[in-house]
């Protein structure tokens, strides 16, 4: 996805997430969805979320939903 933003806007990051993968949702403060990214649930995914947020701004918020996961035997 190209970004046609300015590098100086400020952006809000929400996180969904699952056992085995994470969904993030980049929004403007106008509530302008940007984008959206899967990533696995590993380090390299949480540097992945990281860096992919920050090709669309300043990351002035952030909210993560759904943290009550837990593996099943």
């Amino acid at each position: 996805m190209k970004n046609h933003h300015s590098f100086n806007d400020s952006v809000i990051l929400g996180v969904d997430t699952h056992l085995d993968i994470h969904v993030g949702a980049v929004l403007s403060y106008e509530g302008k969805l940007l984008g959206t990214k899967v990533i696995q649930t590993n380090q390299v995914g949480y540097e992945e979320v990281f860096d992919w947020v920050l090709t669309f701004g300043s990351v002035e918020r952030a909210g993560i939903e759904g943290t009550g996961s837990t593996a099943q035997d």
